[in-house]
């Protein structure tokens, strides 16, 4: 299975545990996999069994969401033999709450540089690159600038740096999370009705100078600094697009 995963995501490099094949992972599964919920609006269970995670991203060659997508790249580090452990995280950008839920599956890969913030679960915003876990330091992740500050209660807050400043991000404590601890949280997100991943249509993918969005009915093409944007009108144009930006049929 991992030969397969590789060639899903057309990774070529070598099997050392270097930072730059950690760098160059996550660049490929972020270009190649889309971040997606289409089984959750269609009504389609599914659980976080690693063969099953597997089966759909890598043989079926589907997307996913944060539990699924963040633990099939957490399976295929570990198959490297990177050492990685999992937290919980809690979104705060538009939050609606003084708390968000925890809803977001966050992965820390220590490296002899030091401890990295690995992610391939965010969609759209989603850093090209790990981010390296040190307070105050803006990093450049490809796509804008990222930087951790600490908080008494949300812990490690990640900041993105917007048209409007620096901006909350999501963010995470340090209790070491196991298989188990995501499942019923994942089972909220599936199936409740109040659930942020049931309201709309939503899939992004990564391309070499942006990348393809889908939110409810409007689908776009970030290319460099223009935006191209479409409304789809037709359950066949949405289909299309699924097919031939992200690779996607049902």
């Amino acid at each position: 299975m991992l030969e397969k995963y590789l060639d899903r995501i057309g990774y070529d490099g070598t099997r050392e545990l270097t930072r730059e094949n950690l760098f160059r992972l996550q660049y490929c599964h972020l270009h190649t996999i889309p971040y997606e919920n289409f089984d959750i609006r269609r009504d389609v269970e599914f659980d976080l069994e690693i063969e099953h995670v597997l089966d759909k991203i890598v043989k079926r060659r589907r997307g996913g969401y944060c539990f699924e997508l963040n633990g099939a790249f957490t399976w295929l580090l570990r198959s490297f033999g990177y050492d990685v452990t999992e937290y919980f995280g809690r979104f705060l950008r538009n939050k609606e709450h003084d708390i968000p839920m925890r809803r977001h599956r966050v992965l820390r890969v220590e490296l002899p540089e030091g401890s990295y913030i690995c992610d391939v679960g965010v969609g759209g915003s989603c850093p090209t690159y790990p981010l390296k876990l040190i307070e105050s330091i803006p990093q450049d992740s490809g796509d804008t600038e990222y930087r951790f500050r600490r908080d008494d209660i949300f812990g490690w807050v990640i900041e993105e740096k917007t048209s409007r400043g620096w901006e909350d991000y999501y963010c995470f404590t340090e209790e070491k999370q196991y298989d188990i601890d995501f499942v019923s949280v994942d089972y909220y997100c599936q199936r409740h009705p109040n659930s942020f991943f049931r309201q709309s249509d939503m899939a992004c993918i990564k391309t070499e100078d942006g990348r393809f969005t889908i939110s409810g009915d409007e689908f776009k093409i970030f290319s460099g600094d223009s935006v191209y944007t479409e409304i789809m009108e037709t359950e066949e144009r949405k289909a299309e697009v699924r097919k031939i930006y992200f690779g996607i049929e049902f």
